[in-house]
């Protein structure tokens, strides 16, 4: 019997991504993120990292104010293999309803 030399791996989708956590697969209190099809463990938020995130909402709110949205630690689709968790993100415009934002 002969092992194969490289291991299949699934490549995830964000469609399978968001369906594992519908059924609780994937549990919604675990910071996670989509890295091209890999579901990866995000690093715990220190107090230095929640001070800065803090300190650069308040900047980018009173300056992105009329033409930018400011979303924090909020998802953004990024591909068909990737939904990140950024600190902050400056969206245009309100979006489509219904669904994650995405680049432009």
């Amino acid at each position: 019997m002969t092992l194969p030399t490289e291991i299949e791996r699934h490549r995830f989708t964000v469609e399978d991504y968001h369906r594992m956590a519908e059924i609780g697969i994937l549990d919604e209190d675990i910071r996670l993120e989509l890295i091209d099809g890999q579901i990866v463990t995000m690093s715990p938020i220190g107090w230095r990292h929640a001070e800065i995130v803090d300190n650069l909402t308040s900047i980018f709110v009173t300056r992105a104010t009329g033409r930018y949205r400011v979303s924090v630690q909020n998802s953004l689709v990024v591909s068909e293999h990737g939904e990140f968790q950024p600190d902050l993100t400056l969206l245009r415009g309100r979006g489509p309803r219904g669904r994650l934002p995405t680049p432009i």
